[in-house]
């Protein structure tokens, strides 16, 4: 990141989105191997357990669990696209509906049309701007710690699919990936 801020030309925003992206690629790839892995693997067992019905039943779910794994491997950046997506699509019908008017702006239309001969307005117009730059304060750090929490959740996000290929307690993993990036 440093050496991509040196330049002058990009903003922290891009090159924080390069070095996710970079990293989620490169971990993707990691988590393909690591699957191919568990396919050879779970492919020698189902050999090797042939005379067992049971135990080749539970190979064979296990080669559906890691048909899954891949699935999601593969489709998961979509999730997270059509997330976001949806994300953007739900802030902009918002912000239509606020009609590009903000609070503070109508505090400081209400501070400049009231005369200097009326204090308790201007105390209370005061204290308003006061609470309302106070609330931007808390929700910058509100919305800091989401960026880093949706950053952990993209970088590990092919873990997680990965994951899904270990069995059925690994699923609770994706289910509680999935519903925390939403």
């Amino acid at each position: 990141i440093i050496e991509i801020m040196q330049d002058g030309d990009q903003s922290l925003a891009v090159a924080l989105k390069r070095t996710v992206s970079n990293i989620y690629v490169w971990l993707r790839n990691i988590c393909a191997v690591v699957l191919l892995c568990l396919l050879i693997y779970t492919g020698i067992r189902i050999l090797i357990t042939a005379a067992s019905p049971y135990e080749q039943a539970k190979w064979k779910k296990a080669l559906l669990d890691w048909l899954k794994a891949l699935c999601l491997l593969m489709f998961m950046h979509f999730i997270m696209v059509g997330i976001f997506y949806i994300s953007d699509l739900l802030v902009d019908a918002m912000s239509i509906s606020f009609n590009g008017s903000s609070i503070t702006a109508s505090i400081r239309w209400a501070f400049a049309n009231t005369s200097w001969t009326d204090g308790t307005a201007l105390i209370v117009i005061t204290i308003l701007y006061a609470y309302v730059t106070f609330l931007t304060i808390v929700f910058f750090i509100s919305y800091f710690k989401r960026l880093v929490w949706v950053v952990i959740l993209t970088v590990i996000s092919p873990v997680v699919a990965t994951s899904y290929a270990l069995g059925n307690s690994q699923t609770q993993i994706f289910n509680k990936w999935i519903k925390e990036y939403i």
